[in-house]
């Protein structure tokens, strides 16, 4: 097992952390769907995203909410969590309405 303390400084000093974090989202948006055609109840799910979103791109949560369209996830199943601790004392930042 590769643990996130192992990976994440790697994707976030080669700048592919928000690359990995939309493909994670992007397979777990796959798997809910799958489950969802399977008849599985649905659990929400809650994804923390690198501050670096923020900075390259203020507006970046719509990309994962195209995604969650694509796979017909149902709103207020996704729960976005983008922590930036040294501008908001660790207090989640960003939110999506439409999530």
């Amino acid at each position: 097992m590769i643990f996130p303390s192992d990976f994440i400084p790697l994707f976030e000093g080669n700048g592919k952390i928000c690359q990995l974090d939309l493909h994670m989202f992007t397979e777990v948006c796959k798997t809910l769907q799958r489950w969802q055609r399977e008849g599985r109840h649905l659990l929400p799910t809650s994804f923390n995203l690198s501050r670096q979103h923020y900075f390259q791109n203020p507006t970046f949560l719509e990309s994962f909410v195209q995604v969650a369209k694509e796979y017909q996830i149902p709103r207020g199943l996704l729960d976005f969590e983008l922590w930036l601790d040294k501008l908001e004392n660790g207090q989640p930042v960003a939110r999506h309405p439409n999530t």
